[in-house]
């Protein structure tokens, strides 16, 4: 038989696993909140990136800029990790309901 260790009294989100009967926490709403936040952050800074100009005008007419094409590809990166994280914790929140 399994004993389940004594918890502190006091107002917790907790819930006993169905198979070990341990203590596991749950996800609020805010975790809802914060999951949306992020995937709007992401989308509307995705869109910015992605129509970030790449090129500088010379007299030889429009040229690519490494740097410029670096600071885009960084900025999609951090987008769509943001967009990730914001559904992951979107799905979290939704599991435990």
């Amino acid at each position: 038989m399994q004993s389940v260790a004594k918890m502190p009294a006091g107002n917790y989100n907790l819930d006993l696993c169905p198979y070990c009967h341990m203590p596991i926490a749950q996800s609020s709403t805010d975790t809802f909140k914060i999951g949306w936040a992020l995937i709007i952050l992401g989308s509307i800074t995705s869109v910015y990136f992605l129509a970030y100009k790449t090129s500088v005008s010379t007299s030889y007419g429009d040229v690519s800029n490494l740097e410029l094409m670096h600071n885009r590809e960084l900025g999609l990166i951090v987008c769509i990790a943001l967009v990730i994280v914001g559904v992951v914790l979107f799905a979290i929140s939704k599991k435990s309901e």
